[in-house]
């Protein structure tokens, strides 16, 4: 009988992965109220030096709330005997100390992880290297500072008045009084002159002119893409021309939007011919017109894209990290740092395909795209889906994105000032992903 208990015993260990002595404990004896004992947390025990180790269910099934709540990620074994090094001093004492200060303890280290997205939030440049999530970060805080060190730095910074941060400089990618990209300038036909208005100046003194409201289009201008054109007989005859097209570059025919004469008065035949011949002669001039019409539609986007940026509304009032806290936050990185095996290999060369090709401008310019073409590299630190975000450009147009999975050690190699030349390595079959581009870091 003895010989099979010791075989049972063994039978068991081995199937844990557990040391004997651990499965012998009362412990490992005592039937459990909620089933069987959790495996993270029979891998955390049997990381536990021998003296550190509870050795009844009542020191431990009641806690597993608070094991559970605890913002660690236990992705390999080291992992494990990084959270054991925070119970080296007794499995109990720790307990005790953090159930004293707090007696709600789960939910107080639930909200541990208010502190450490505000922590990854104030990085500005990650440590080199490191795959830094919430829960890698309260792994690094725990096994550094200690439980209940970790939860007095919460319950300090929950404490912390709350700082409404300023906005964000926006800058200007277009100068909000920048002259409008012509559709053709100025032109003469048999009947008279064409002229665009070209600037909200020349807009403003058409109005003054001609006693009406275009004046007052110079916003439609900048964001949709229309033109204001004074016209002149050659009889001196004179007019307001509004002409559109569609921007999105599904329609290219040039359209009448409306024609007035001075005092929104209706245009006489005679001006009524000459803004027929405008729109004739624009038709002739074809792939001129085509041209300009594509960059008219870009600078359109481009004003659209900053005004709406500028509507954004002001970030909400957020706790900042004090001094004492950016003390402990930067040994926690520098723990992390340490770490070999939280370190990402960076490939070289990394290829990838194309992610969100889709939602970008490739598929305008698939058809010119060609293998060993030149792309440009552009982190988005602020991107709202993904702070590792790295755009992809060709000639100055959105492709889409490094995908996610694969982001990480790139974002912060470029984060740290690291250089890196990318290019087409591959025209795929595949209506998402058509475009496979190599990356290296020089």
């Amino acid at each position: 009988m003895i010989d099979q208990g010791r075989d049972l015993i063994d039978a068991i260990a081995h199937f844990y992965r557990v040391d004997r002595a651990l499965v012998r404990a009362p412990l490992g004896r005592e039937p459990w109220q909620r089933g069987a004992m959790p495996e993270a947390v029979v891998s955390l025990l049997q990381a536990l030096p021998a003296h550190a180790r509870p050795r009844q269910r009542k020191e431990v099934e009641p806690r597993l709330a608070a094991i559970q709540a605890l913002p660690v990620h236990l992705r390999s074994p080291a992992d494990v005997s990084r959270l054991a090094v925070a119970f080296k001093r007794g499995w109990n004492g720790v307990w005790k100390t953090c159930e004293r200060e707090h007696p709600n303890l789960p939910q107080a280290i639930r909200d541990c992880r208010d502190l450490l997205n505000a922590a990854l939030a104030s990085l500005r440049q990650p440590p080199e290297q490191i795959e830094l999530d919430v829960d890698r970060l309260g792994l690094a805080w725990i096994a550094r500072k200690g439980i209940a060190a970790f939860l007095e730095a919460s319950r300090h910074w929950h404490g912390l008045p709350m700082v409404q941060l300023p906005l964000t400089p926006i800058p200007a990618a277009i100068p909000v009084d920048a002259p409008l990209v012509p559709l053709f300038g100025e032109l003469d036909v048999a009947e008279g002159h064409a002229r665009e208005l070209l600037t909200a100046d020349a807009l403003y003194m058409e109005g003054e002119t001609m006693a009406h409201c275009v004046a007052d289009y110079w916003h439609q201008c900048q964001r949709g893409g229309i033109r204001i054109v004074h016209l002149e007989t050659v009889a001196g005859a004179a007019a307001t021309l509004q002409l559109g097209f569609d921007i999105h570059g599904y329609n290219l025919e040039i359209h009448n939007l409306q024609l007035r004469g001075r005092y929104n008065a209706a245009p006489s035949p005679a001006v009524c011919e000459l803004a027929e011949a405008v729109l004739v002669r624009l038709a002739e001039l074809g792939d001129a017109v085509h041209g300009q019409m594509t960059l008219i539609a870009a600078q359109a986007r481009a004003f659209r894209a900053q005004e709406d940026a500028r509507r954004q509304p002001p970030p909400p009032p957020r706790r900042q990290l004090d001094a004492r806290l950016r003390t402990q936050l930067a040994q926690v990185l520098a723990y992390a740092q340490a770490q070999d095996d939280w370190r990402l290999p960076i490939h070289r060369p990394l290829r990838v395909t194309v992610a969100g090709f889709q939602y970008g401008q490739g598929e305008d310019v698939l058809d010119d795209l060609q293998i060993g073409d030149v792309l440009r590299l552009v982190r988005e630190p602020d991107n709202p889906h993904d702070q590792r975000a790295v755009r992809i450009e060709w000639n100055r147009k959105k492709l889409g994105y490094v995908p996610r999975a694969e982001n990480a050690a790139l974002a912060q190699a470029l984060d740290r000032g690291a250089a890196a030349s990318a290019r087409v390595h591959a025209l795929l079959d595949n209506d998402w992903a058509p475009v496979e581009i190599e990356i290296e870091l020089e």
